[in-house]
Parts: structure tokens; C-alpha cells; sequence
């Protein structure tokens, strides 16, 4: 069955849509002249036109419209056969649902009477300077970079979908008001602003700031102002701008909410009047160099000392910044406290607790690059820092857990000084770092392996400037991402004095060029390797015995994979594929894809990610697949040799880049499992007589218009082929779902 020769014909340059609910894009829609929407339609789906012009008639028996889109260079005309009473039907420049009140299209920028929904490129290519809303409009969708208009004019509650230009001015009526937040406007565009009628219902008249009457909130103030002595609260996003560089809190100022100051780059001065008495999260987080602060003698809820903003009820280090020194008086530092600290900075032992990163990764302290950082604290939590010259450790740091440093500071230590009792932490003679356990926490500059090394910890060698590691027979066992973020590295040889390589033990070392595994390790655990883009050598031991799916994802340039005869496991001159010879299963496939006959499976993942684009032509001795065997690879086909396959797993072939869109899924295939080909483009399938049932969202999102060969008694799943421009011939063709 064919999609183009049931739900829309094609005949040279018109279109014709005969069923409901169908999508028209750009690429099928912008070389037609005439699109004919035939009458008895009731749903029309999505048209979208770019940089053409076009003739759309619509029939009296149309009923809704999901979406109708216009750029603002193409020119369109609708026109409506007599009868319609639904639509707008008297001028062919307008696309207007009147039942619904919703503006699709308006070519000269003309809004009807009763207009709710203005929506998304109605008014695209505008012309005039300004812009006036009816008061029937409740929510717009208006791009300004896409119109001439720079004035906004509105009198009524509405909410909006806005993108701004420079310059835009808002002039807001007697009844105005914003549903939700306001039009973002830029703090620093000395012509933009908000213009408020004086007998506005919501608002107060200020020059150019917004500021709710009922509450006393600040919406908006240009950088140009400062807040107005009677708003309570800072609402988010409220406040920015790169020219400001101070900022006065009022005596009436009682909250800043969550996020409320917004790009402040320079902003260095903050004062808190009498009334502040709370600070939602992240408030300062967009003012990174926010230095000084100071607070009212009389405020009862915060005092500013050492250049930090501390909480009087608990002491809670709320604020600081680049030029703070923490104060004895401090006994804890909120999150998001310190998004620019000092270069040189001191955790004392007095901080019994740092709020740890939440949500939105905001910890108590964040920094990218520090010349001298001491730990005094007894609580570990709460940091997230870059690259560390010197890192000091006092005699209050706590006892570390698993990850515990490295989970906390994510770049390069080249010094690590010890004072008083560090619960066991030690500095090698070969200048690494490791705890009472033999564990290796950091390698610093000079490092080298010494027989105390018992076991590599996690990210121990991040961001070191070592080109070839061998690992000593010493070492028994590594924690995963023990080599993480290895800039340097050539070369990894690793010791069979460690049985198995955990998961995701090695990624993000852009430099690596060969990985040997010595004789004695026995399994490599699920995406043991990863993302390695220059890797081109592997050797494996013949005491390998288990090798756990997704190996060498994102691995593209591997040449060759060294294994002895005498293993399980054999690599075969003239293939691309690593098969265990137990079961004759490819267990990891590369290069160009040359797959040998013989092998009966190709195992889970075993082409996961694979961006090559070679042909994958699936041997005819294949009888089976593994779940996400090619799941968000590249092909240019995917081709059975024979019928020997009776699944087609879960997520087999999903999110590939076929760049030649045809399939044919050969006779013997009785399943084809969930999401197997979900977002794959697919534009022709063929399926064969033999099928039982289709999985869900088996097809979905593949972009399917030709379809042949599907049996009619075949059990079709829940969204199987959504989002196909087959989808609604499916449904309707009686099939079970």
C-alpha cells in the first residue's frame, strides 16, 4: 500500500489530500503550486510552506487545523469552497478558525475580530511599525525578528510566547496584564521597556520597569534604574544586565526569588536593606564576579562579614564571591553560595557542613581553577572545583568513601600537601595520593608506581600528562573511570593481575591509540570501553572467558583486535569482527562491516553506535540478533542474506542513520520487537508473509510513506508506525492492535 496514492495524490504540481489528519512538509510541499484539500476532510494535520508561493483551497466540511505555518518570504493563499462556516472565507490572505477564535495565517498582518490564539508564525513578515492586540486575544505567539513592528500594544490578560528584538517597546493598556511571566526584554537596550498606561489594573506607571500593584513584585528593570523604594520581592529573572555594576537592595525588599538576578557578568556591589529576609536558590548564580557585599545594621536576618552575606539564624554562609574570606562566625555554607570563589581559598574547620549539589548541580562551592585550595572542613560534600595547583588537606578533612575525591574535584591536581591526621591518607614516594587501603585517589605531577598501590581509584590519573601507562602486577583491581579523562594517552597496557575490567573503566582519552589486556584477566564488563576515537589496536588475552555486551562503543577507528588461537575468543584475518567461538557469535563489529558465514548470532550491541556508514549485509547463516545490536548507528543499508531470523529485537536498528532509506525485512521473520526501528528514516518497507506481530513504536517516527506486504492478520502494537505519514492508513486498515 501506498501513503502518496490513498491519503495525498500527487499529480505535478498540485496536491491533493483526501483523508484526515495528514502532515504536509516543507520537502513535500514546496515544489506544488496548488495544494487541494478534497471536501469530506475534517481534520487537516500540518502544513508548513517556506520561500514559495502556493494556492490552498480547503473544503466546506473542514473542521479543525492542527498546524499551518507560513515563513514570512513564502506567499500563500487560502481560499475556502461556499458552505464553510467554520472559517474565515472572505479574504484568501487570512486563515482564521472562527468557532475556535485561533489565527493561523495572516499575510498583511490583518488580527479578525475574536481572536484568542494568535498562533506561532501567524503575523511572521508584518510590515508595520506597530503592533495592536484586540482585547479578545488570550495567548500570542510573536516573533519580532521576524516582523517590522518595534512597538507592542495590548490591553487585555494574555499570555505570550515572544521572541524580542532590540528596541522593542511594550505599552500595556488600562486591562493589561501578562499571564504567567512577562516578554523578556533586554536589561541593557536603553530604547526597550515596558510602558504602562497610569490607570493600568495590574501595574504600577514606571518609566520603563514592571511592578505588580497586589504584591509589590519587580517583574522587570532595566539596567538603567534602580529598584523602586516600595517592591517586596525580586521576582526570577527580574534584574540584570552587563552595565550594571552595583545594586541596592531598598528597605522594603524582603525575598530575592530563585534565579532573580539574570546575566550580571560585572555585577560586584551588593548592599541588602533592613527587610531582606531570604534568598531563593540560584539568585545570584548568573552575577559570577559579585565581590563585596554589605547589609543594613538593622537587618535582623543577615550580617555581611569577610566580604560573605551570612545567615544570622544559623550562620549559614549564604553569598559570597571572589574576594570573600569565611569568617570564623560561619558554620555552614548553603548551596549555590559560592559560584565565583576565591583563587586562593580556605574551607576552615569552623564549616561543619556545605549543602551538597541538588537539582541543577548548584553545591555549596564551584569553582573552574584554584592556585591554592585548603580543606579544613570535616564535611566533603558540597564541592564541585576544577584544576587545583596546590590542594592542602587540614587535620579536620573527613574520612573519604569510594569516588569520595573525585566526586568532588573534577580537574587537575599537581600538588597535594598533608597536615595533622588525614584518617590514613598518605603521599607515595611516587607522589600519589592513596588511602589506608592501597587505593590510588590521585596521581600527581611525577607520579610513578610504587609496590603500596594496590588498587586504582576512580578518575585517579584525570587530566595527568602521562602518554604511556603500564600497570604493574602489584595492582590488583581498578574502580570504574579509573583512567577517565587521560589527555595524553597512547598507550594503556593493563596487568592480568586484574581478573576483570569494570564498566565504563575507560573513556574520554582522546590521544589512545593501543589497549593491552595481560593473560590472567578473565571478563570485560558492560562498556568496559568507550568513546576512545583514536584507538586502532587492542590485544586480548586468551584467559578471556566472558566478554559482556557493548564493547568499544564510539570506537571508529579500530584496525585490528590481537588474540591467541588458544582463546575463546578469535579475530579472522580478512573480517571485521571479534567472535566467540562457543557459540559463533559476533560480539563486537567494526571497519567495514565484513561479517564471515558461519557465525549463527550477532550479539547484544554488537554494532551499538557504529558511525562508519558501510552497508550491513547480515550473513545468511544468522539466526539470531541481539537487542540494540545497531541501536543509533550509521549504515547505508541494512540487508539480510537469508531467512534464518525469526525476531527482530527491541530497539535492534533504532535511531540509525540509513542514508539509503529502504528496507526489506526478509520472508521467516514472524516478530519485529518495540521501538526495533523507532526513528530510523524509512521511507519504503517491505514486510514479509510470514509476520505475526509488530511491536510498539516499532516503526515510530520512521517516516514511512510507502509500505507493502503487511498480512492482514498480523497483531499491529500501540503506536506502532506513529508518526509515519502511513500512520492513519495503518489504523484504519483493520489491522489489531
Amino acid at each position: 500500500m501506498k501513503a502518496i496514492d490513498t491519503a495525498v495524490r500527487f499529480e505535478g504540481e498540485m496536491a491533493y489530500i483526501q483523508e484526515d489528519g495528514v502532515n504536509l512538509t516543507t520537502d513535500l510541499v514546496n515544489h506544488r503550486k496548488e495544494i487541494h484539500v478534497q471536501e469530506g476532510v475534517r481534520k487537516l494535520g500540518a502544513l508548513r510552506f517556506a520561500d514559495i508561493a502556493c494556492e490552498v483551497y480547503l473544503p466546506a466540511t473542514l473542521e479543525s487545523i492542527k498546524s499551518f505555518e507560513v515563513d514570512s518570504s513564502a506567499k500563500v493563499r487560502v481560499h475556502f469552497l461556499k458552505g464553510n462556516k467554520r472559517f474565515l472565507d472572505d479574504d484568501p490572505s487570512i486563515l482564521f478558525a472562527k468557532k475556535e477564535g485561533r489565527l493561523f495565517y495572516s499575510a498583511k498582518g490583518a488580527i479578525p475580530r475574536g481572536t484568542e490564539v494568535i498562533e506561532e508564525g501567524a503575523l511572521d513578515g508584518y510590515n508595520g511599525d506597530e503592533l495592536h492586540l484586540p482585547s479578545s486575544v488570550e495567548w500570542a505567539h510573536l516573533d519580532f525578528q521576524k516582523m517590522k513592528a518595534r512597538s507592542l500594544y495590548f490591553d487585555s490578560l494574555i499570555k505570550f510566547s515572544v521572541r524580542p528584538v532590540k528596541g522593542l517597546k511594550v505599552f500595556l493598556g488600562r486591562h493589561a496584564g501578562f499571564v504567567g511571566y512577562p516578554i523578556r526584554l533586554g536589561f541593557d537596550d536603553p530604547e526597550s521597556g515596558f510602558f504602562v498606561d497610569p490607570d493600568n489594573e495590574y501595574y504600577y506607571p514606571l518609566e520603563g520597569a514592571l511592578v505588580e500593584k497586589e504584591s509589590d513584585d519587580l517583574l522587570y528593570l532595566p539596567a538603567t534604574q534602580e529598584i523602586p523604594p516600595f517592591v517586596k520581592r525580586i521576582e526570577t529573572m527580574a534584574i540584570g544586565g552587563k552595565s550594571r555594576i552595583e545594586l541596592i537592595a531598598p528597605d522594603s525588599v524582603v525575598e530575592f526569588d530563585c534565579a532573580a538576578i539574570a546575566e550580571s557578568p560585572n555585577l560586584k556591589r551588593l548592599h541588602l536593606g533592613k527587610g531582606v529576609e531570604e534568598f531563593g536558590r540560584w539568585a545570584m548564580e548568573e552575577a559570577s564576579n559579585l565581590a563585596y557585599f554589605s547589609a543594613s545594621e538593622d537587618n535582623p536576618y543577615f550580617y555581611a562579614e569577610g566580604n560573605c552575606l551570612i545567615r544570622k539564624e544559623d550562620h549559614t554562609l549564604v553569598l559570597g564571591g571572589p574576594e570573600s574570606v569565611i569568617p570564623p562566625s560561619a558554620k555552614a555554607i548553603a548551596a549555590g553560595a559560592f559560584v565565583n570563589p576565591p583563587v586562593d581559598f580556605l574551607v576552615p574547620s569552623s564549616i561543619l557542613s556545605l549543602a551538597p549539589g541538588m537539582d541543577c548541580d548548584l553545591p555549596a562551592v564551584k569553582g573552574k581553577r584554584f592556585h591554592t585550595l585548603y580543606l579544613d572542613s570535616p564535611c566533603f560534600d558540597g564541592l564541585s572545583i576544577g584544576d587545583v595547583d596546590k590542594l592542602i588537606l587540614g587535620p579536620h578533612f573527613p574520612r573519604l568513601k569510594r569516588y569520595g575525591l573525585r566526586g568532588q574535584i573534577h580537574g587537575k591536581v599537581k600538588e597535594v600537601a598533608l597536615e595533622g591526621d588525614n584518617s590514613g591518607l598518605t603521599i607515595t614516594k611516587g607522589y600519589g595520593l592513596i588511602d589506608k587501603a592501597g587505593t590510588l585517589l590521585l596521581a600527581l605531577d611525577g607520579f610513578y608506581f610504587t609496590p603500596d598501590i594496590k588498587r586504582i581509584g576512580y578518575q585517579a590519573f584525570a587530566y595527568s600528562d602521562i602518554e604511556e601507562l603500564i600497570v604493574p602486577d602489584s595492582v590488583a583491581s581498578l574502580d570504574r573511570g579509573a583512567f577517565d579523562y587521560m589527555m595524553n594517552l597512547t598507550r594503556l597496557v593493563i596487568p592480568g593481575s586484574i581478573p576483570a575490567i569494570p564498566e565504563h573503566f575507560l573513556w574520554a582519552c582522546p590521544k589512545l591509540e593501543e589497549i593491552v589486556l595481560g593473560e590472567g584477566v578473565k571478563k570485560l564488563e558492560r562498556c568496559a570501553f568507550s568513546e576512545l576515537h583514536c584507538l586502532k589496536l587492542v590485544f586480548l588475552p586468551a584467559s578471556l572467558d566472558n566478554i559482556v555486551p557493548w564493547q568499544f562503543v564510539n570506537c571508529p577507528n579500530i584496525e585490528r583486535i590481537e588474540i591467541p588461537e588458544e582463546g575463546n575468543y578469535r579475530f579472522e584475518d580478512g573480517y571485521d569482527c571479534l567472535i566467540d567461538k562457543r557459540k559463533e557469535e559476533v560480539v563486537f563489529a567494526f571497519g567495514r562491516l565484513r561479517l564471515p558465514e558461519g557465525v549463527k548470532s550477532i550479539g547484544e550491541g554488537a554494532m551499538r553506535g557504529y558511525q562508519q556508514g558501510y552497508p550491513l549485509m547480515i550473513p545468511a547463516s544468522v539466526e539470531w540478533l541481539g537487542p540494540t545490536v545497531g541501536h543509533e548507528a550509521s549504515f547505508r543499508t541494512i540487508g539480510f542474506k537469508g531467512n534464518k531470523i525469526k525476531v527482530i529485537p527491541e530497539a535492534a536498528f533504532a535511531s540509525v542513520d540509513l542514508s539509503q532509506p529502504a528496507l526489506l525485512i526478509p520472508e521467516g521473520v514472524e516478530e519485529i520487537g518495540d521501538n526495533a526501528f523507532a526513528h530510523t528514516p524509512i521511507e519504503s518497507l517491505s514486510l514479509p508473509s510470514t509476520l505475526k506481530k509488530i511491536g510498539a513504536k516499532a516503526f515510530g517516527g520512521a517516516g514511512i510513506y510507502e509500505l507493502t506486504g503487511l498480512p492482514t492478520d498480523c497483531l499491529v502494537g500501540d503506536r506502532a508506525f506513529k508518526d509515519n505519514p502511513i500512520e492513519n492508513l495503518v489504523q484504519n486498515n483493520g489491522q489489531k492492535r
